[in-house]
Order: structure tokens, then sequence, then C-alpha cells
């Protein structure tokens, strides 16, 4: 017996397939619950299952999960200052089917490249700046 996933699963993944594969992405890694999709410049994009949440969706210089990024408002914030994207997506409630992570991608994707030493400087910078990401999520 399979593992059973909500609907908005599939169609966040089917999405961000199509998406990726498009984007000359190519399938590296497929587990049950787990996606990774490789570029020839060898940039990552994992696709995580979070049971009955959302996916979570990491980019990273390689395909090491601890060692990558998530698209999330908190990079949106290291990256730009201010969380626009996230506001976007959420008036329009379409986190079901990857729209925010191909926007994110498309906005900010040689931005994120530029972080270095990746990913420690915005892991350094996410510690130092505790007080900030949690006026946010309040």
């Amino acid at each position: 017996m399979g593992t059973e996933y909500p609907p908005f699963i599939y169609s966040i993944k089917k999405n961000a397939s199509i998406y990726l594969l498009k984007n000359r992405f190519t399938v590296f890694n497929q587990k049950i619950g787990f996606e990774t999709f490789k570029n020839e410049s060898e940039i990552y994009i994992s696709i995580v299952n979070q049971g009955y949440d959302f996916p979570e969706v990491y980019i990273g210089k390689n395909n090491i999960l601890d060692e990558m990024i998530r698209f999330d408002f908190m990079l949106e914030l290291y990256l730009t200052h201010k969380t626009e994207l996230i506001k976007k997506h959420k008036s329009l409630n379409n986190f079901y089917d990857f729209e925010y992570e191909k926007d994110f991608m498309e906005t900010h994707y040689d931005s994120i490249l530029k972080i270095n030493p990746f990913p420690e400087k915005y892991f350094e910078w996410m510690k130092s700046n505790d007080k900030l990401i949690r006026c946010y999520t309040n």
C-alpha cells in the first residue's frame, strides 16, 4: 500500500517538474517524498514533502539538504530587506501550484547564487537577525 498525499502535493510536484525541466534542469534523484533536480551549472533544486503541510523547496550548490537554502520569506528578507513576493502570493492564495517558487527563482535566482560563502553567509544572517525574522512571523 503506497503513501497517500493530499492532492495539492501532486499538483505542486507536477508544476515544479514542468517548470524545472523547461528551464534546463533534469531529474537528479527521486525518492518517496523527495525529488531533486540539477542543471548543467550543478545547481540543485530539491522538493521535500512535508506530509500534510506544503512541500518545502530548496536551492543549493550541491545535493546535501543541510547545505541548501529554502525558498521562503526569510530568504526574500535577506535578499531584498522586504517580503513582497510572499505577500503577493498569500493574497493570490496560490501556494498549491509552485507559482511562488517559480516567481522567486525568476526574480532572485542570480542573487541567491551570489551568496558567498554559500550557504554559510545566509545561515549566519539568520542567526544574527532572529529578532527581525520573528517580527515577520508574528
